[in-house]
């Protein structure tokens, strides 16, 4: 049974099986949707889907800048995190353009790191905006989208945090605000 994605396995009565079948979103940003298995009878005279799984990102300034990339199952550790820290290295310094909407206009990045803790990693952003501090930090291993779309909600839950008011100023005015 072949597990890479998009494996056909021939069945007799000219039907077959898909696994790990990997189409994009029609209409997203970034998405992506996956079938464990998808079972199709020759000439469109019906098909079953067993197992299916969609995630997608709609409106995002941020993934039309990324190119897409097939998402890759077999992707070691440092290679995803050093992926995810280009892709989202990119997509802040987008975020704090000048003038840019919707940007973080008049905020500067300050800090943009990955943090190995021996089970997982995180990927932590400091910036200032609007007179605060903020330190953001999110997971990005182990894994929990594919890694375009782990990206772009990184950035666009960051902004969104910061623009709707979503955090609490500490009693410290120098200290960092965590979003």
């Amino acid at each position: 049974m072949p597990t890479a994605p998009k494996g056909e396995v021939s069945l007799p009565g000219g039907r077959w099986l898909v696994v790990n079948e990997q189409q994009p979103v029609a209409g997203a940003s970034e998405g992506i949707t996956v079938n464990a298995l998808h079972r199709v009878v020759a000439g469109n005279l019906g098909d079953v889907v067993l197992g299916s799984v969609t995630s997608a990102v709609h409106n995002c300034a941020t993934c039309r800048r990324m190119s897409p990339v097939d998402v890759d199952v077999n992707e070691t550790r440092d290679e995803y995190v050093e992926r995810f820290r280009a892709l989202a290295r990119e997509g802040l310094d987008e975020l704090f353009v000048p003038d840019r909407l919707p940007a973080l206009a008049g905020g500067r990045l300050a800090h943009f790191a990955i943090v190995d803790r021996e089970t997982s990693v995180h990927a932590e952003t400091r910036f200032s905006f609007r007179g605060h501090r903020f330190r953001y930090e999110r997971q990005i291993w182990p894994p929990d989208f594919p890694l375009e779309i782990k990206t772009a909600l990184y950035i666009e839950h960051l902004r969104e945090r910061v623009l709707t008011g979503r955090y609490r100023s500490g009693a410290d005015p120098e200290a960092d605000i965590e979003v």
